[in-house]
């Protein structure tokens, strides 16, 4: 406050000088401390800075990728592939986002899907079908987008989802994250008598292949848990 960085300043002023020449002294001291400051000191400069940075990550959002285009289906895969192993095999290509998709053993089906940030990283991605990975050919195409059908809001439950076994403390955002590569218009979290999540979530998607993607997500682990997707 200005009375706490007046004392601050008389603690720099002559003690034998008379009150009045100590708040003359101490006024312009402040004075001269206050149009000195550079712009790292300058709280005007802090918020500016600040702005910046939102443009800043405004811009970023803006640079994503688009998470329904950029993204190449694998089949085939030896049952013992990981993420590194993948990565490997496409190490030509910048990934996003790995997806080892499960059966109902939760054990890998030989599928994977793998988000790509750009059309060049797709084409990249394209030019490694029917080459191995171990000792299996590896089916790589790229995934078809139906945009034409649509939820609309006379059938609200038409490309709905149920999870199920998902952790009590799984809030909505980290369920849109979980779905990675969906566009999602909803998620209503099932409650309780005493107002509590019951583990349950229902979760409205935009179209047949937000669908078909989310279903991708069945026994993925969130929070610690295999979450059927259903």
């Amino acid at each position: 406050t200005g009375a706490t960085q007046l004392r601050f300043v008389m603690a720099g002023v002559d003690s034998d000088a008379g009150d009045d020449e100590q708040m003359r002294m101490a006024m312009a001291m402040s004075m001269e401390n206050h149009d000195g400051l550079s712009g790292s000191e300058n709280p005007g400069g802090l918020l500016q800075g600040n702005r910046n940075q939102k443009i800043s990550e405004q811009d970023s959002k803006s640079e994503r990728p688009n998470r329904k285009e950029n993204a190449v289906e694998l089949s085939g895969l030896p049952w013992s592939a990981k993420e590194e192993d993948i990565r490997e095999f496409l190490k030509d290509c910048t990934i996003i986002k790995i997806l080892i998709i499960l059966n109902d053993y939760k054990k890998p089906s030989g599928n994977a899907m793998v988000w790509v940030p750009s059309e060049e990283d797709m084409e990249n991605a394209l030019r490694h079908n029917k080459k191995h990975l171990g000792t299996r050919y590896v089916n790589v195409s790229k995934v078809a987008r139906e945009e034409t059908t649509r939820s609309t809001s006379s059938d609200r439950n038409a490309f709905t989802v149920k999870l199920s076994g998902l952790p009590w403390t799984a809030t909505e955002q980290e369920i849109c994250e979980f779905l990675f590569g969906c566009e999602v218009l909803g998620v209503n979290i099932e409650m309780i008598e005493e107002g509590k999540p019951s583990g349950l979530a229902l979760v409205k998607l935009e179209t047949k292949a937000d669908l078909d993607m989310a279903l991708k997500y069945h026994k993925q682990v969130l929070g610690g848990r295999y979450v059927d997707v259903e």
